[in-house]
């Protein structure tokens, strides 16, 4: 089974999460408009082994949270499972800026802050120094996948709020 990470950090200008895959994998094998692959060093030459979606900004106050996908069942790919065991290691330095209340732990002081479906996908989120600062600063997160109504619900809040 896969691995997914998320994390709050500022679009476009925080490269802590691509940098890290790059030392650990090298460069991607594929980089499109919104993300990048790391192909696999096992089975076919093609075949996805890590998926980046980097934070992407809907405006200046509202961000996504961006997600490291480690792909397929560990011991498949050595090389990925070393890629696997050192980000998790290197990741966990990083402080946990909400858990799922259900969890051992749970942290949720900054849950007002999510929205979306951010409080109900992600168990875990981790947050670099600036994404630390955008939650002091009050921006607000939703999923990458929330496009469309969630995104347009927490506009209209926030344009409320103002």
């Amino acid at each position: 089974m896969g691995s997914t990470y998320h994390y709050l950090a500022a679009p476009g200008t925080d490269t802590l999460v691509p940098d890290r895959l790059a030392a650990l994998l090298g460069p991607p094998s594929v980089r499109s408009g919104h993300g990048s692959t790391w192909a696999g060093t096992a089975g076919p030459p093609d075949r996805p082994v890590v998926s980046l979606f980097p934070p992407r900004q809907h405006r200046a106050d509202v961000w996504t949270v961006g997600e490291v996908h480690f792909l397929g069942r560990r011991g498949l790919d050595p090389a990925a499972d070393r890629a696997r065991a050192g980000f998790a290691r290197w990741w966990a330095s990083y402080p946990v800026v909400f858990r799922q209340p259900s969890a051992a732990g749970g942290c949720d002081d900054w849950a007002w802050q999510l929205r979306g479906s951010v409080r109900n996908t992600t168990p875990v989120l981790r947050a670099t120094p600036s994404g630390e600062e955008a939650l002091g600063a009050g921006v607000f997160f939703v999923a990458d996948g929330d496009d469309g109504p969630p995104v347009a619900a927490v506009l209209r809040e926030m344009d409320r709020l103002r």
